[in-house]
Formats: C-alpha cells, structure tokens, sequence
C-alpha cells in the first residue's frame, strides 16, 4: 500500500461522511488496477486524451495504455469518451464499452468547441451540444483545456440523463467552468515579464505547452527552465519544445527521483537549443528574470516538481506536487 491508497481510502470515508450526491474519482494511475477502481457499479466513465506516459508500467503502445484506461468501465454506466490525438485509442475504449453493453458518448462527434477570444486570464468560447449553445469562460489557457472542458460537460450531461433527480443545469456548468483552478497548467505566475509554470512532463504534454505559447502568448522564442524526473522521455521534450527554446537552464527539483540537471542539458544541447546547468529551480528563476526584458517570455517546464518549486518561490506558498 502506498501514500495514494491511504489518500483514496480516506477521500471514500469523507464522501461516506457528508453523504454526497455523487463522488468524481480521478484515477491514480492507469485505471484496471488502480485503488480508485473498486466500484462495482458506476454512472459515468470517462477517458481522457491518451499518450505514451508510464509505458514502463502501462505498456508500451497506445492500444495497450488505452486497454489499462479502459478498465474502469463496467456495466450500467455511460462511457465518455474525450476527443483523442491516437484514433487506435479511441478504437480501444469503444471496443471495451462495447464489451460491457455500455452507451459511449464521443466527444469529439457529439460537441463543438470555438474559442471566442483569450487574454492572460483564461478564453472564453462557445460550445455546441445536446445542450444547446453554451456561452462559457475558462480560466486556464490551451485549446487542450477546451477539450478537457467539454469532456467535462459531456460527463455532466450524462450523469444528468442517468440520474434525472440530479440535474446540472446551465448556470450550474458556467459557475463550474469558470471557478476551476489547476496550478501549474500553462499558468500564469508574472506578467512582467510573463512566467509561465506548466508541468508538461511527456512528449505529447511538451508538445501542447509549445502549441500553447506560440497560440496564446504568441511567443516563438522563450527562456526555458526545465527539470525532469529520472523515468521521463527527456529527448522526446527536448525535441518538442526545442523549436520555441531560446535557452534552457536544466535545473534540479528537490525530490529524490530527480533527474541529474547535466542529462536535462545534455537532451536539449542535443536537440540544439543553448543550455546551461543549473541546480535550484529558485536560483535559476532569479537570474533568468533579472537578464529578461519585460516582454520575455520565461516557462518553468519538465516536471510538477519544477513547476511548483518557481511557484512557492515566486508566490511564496509551500511546494507541493506529483509527477
């Protein structure tokens, strides 16, 4: 048994506890074996976008990640499926809702999603569903999160067609949307000069930050202070962000399964970007500010670890994150 086991243990007795309407469970890791995944029963599964992470654990294809995620579907329930970047994932999911005689509801067919306009606080958009027209904000960046949101109404509108004494209405999706905070996602942490914290960690997660700074910061050249943990796939984030890496300064988060800074620089020299070792998240912040003009664009990336050492540094609040 681990730290998240005990987590999850106590997160059933709270919910026990205040007898709520529904409980919404984020799997820990995978989703067949997962201590989360120990309802017999359940209204709503839902699995988001699916990339190569944990291989060592998950295997090593999609189709194989895709298969662990889907075993949290069971009979009775509504199998939301988000929009996915692997068609061969979403064949997988549906293949495994259609094992258990479950509806699935797909995303990406049933929704329709456009950004109206976005600033440094968040986009708002339009979204298009069974619903009607939604007119909605969000105070996260990414066209990423836009997705995310509409999985997120499409769980909520079939939770309230399974369970018609629980409607989710209109105002209660707006208030939803607009409330949400997730630290260390394309977040915002100055403005000048703009410090981004996002924890992207994969090949697929570097590639939505870099899609995301150039779309929304409009940003095509920015300071890059990364850290990794040992397991991740360094030269596959190396290689993404590369493109938009005007320097990196490889740095090291205080957590035993840190990554040694000089195999950081080691991936991003090799994927051509001018590097220098560092060694606290905190210090390199300090000296990469100073050097920057007000219109810089400098993003803490590579690990949650990372992301919220320059957080607590700059906000002064504690550090606390999972990879």
């Amino acid at each position: 048994m681990v730290t998240f086991d005990l987590l999850t243990a106590l997160a059933f007795l709270a919910f026990r506890e205040h007898t709520v309407d529904c409980q919404v469970l984020e799997v820990g890791l995978g989703g067949r074996v997962d201590s989360t995944n120990v309802f017999d029963s359940k209204d709503v599964c839902a699995v988001t976008a699916i990339g190569l992470e944990h291989t060592d654990i998950l295997g090593e294809t999609v189709e194989k990640i895709a298969a662990e995620k889907a075993g949290v579907i069971r009979p009775g329930s509504s199998v939301v499926i988000g929009p996915q970047p692997h068609g061969a994932a979403r064949e997988v999911i549906a293949g495994a809702a259609g094992d258990a005689g479950c509806p699935t509801v797909d995303v990406a067919q049933s929704y329709s999603w456009r950004r109206v306009a976005h600033d440094l606080g968040g986009q708002p958009f339009r979204l298009d569903g069974p619903r009607g027209v939604l007119r909605l904000r969000l105070p996260l960046l990414g066209r990423h999160q836009l997705e995310n949101a509409a999985t997120a109404v499409a769980c909520a509108d079939a939770l309230t067609r399974l369970r018609r004494g629980l409607p989710i209405s209109d105002e209660a999706v707006e208030k939803g949307l607009a409330s949400v905070s997730w630290p260390a996602r394309m977040e915002i942490l100055s403005r000048h000069p703009v410090v981004v914290a996002d924890g992207a960690h994969s090949r697929d997660a570097a590639r939505r930050l870099r899609e995301s700074l150039t779309d929304y910061l409009s940003c095509h050249r920015a300071f890059l202070i990364v850290g990794m943990s040992a397991d991740k796939d360094v030269a596959g984030v190396a290689q993404e962000l590369a493109p938009i890496a005007r320097r990196a300064v490889a740095v090291r988060a205080n957590h035993p399964r840190a990554m040694p800074p000089q195999e950081v620089a080691a991936a991003f020299a090799e994927a051509g970007v001018e590097t220098e070792v560092g060694e606290e998240v905190a210090e390199a912040l300090d000296k990469t500010m100073a050097a920057a003009d007000d219109k810089a664009v400098i993003c803490l990336a590579g690990s949650l670890f990372v992301a919220a050492e320059g957080r607590a540094h700059l906000r002064g609040i504690a550090a606390t994150a999972e990879d």
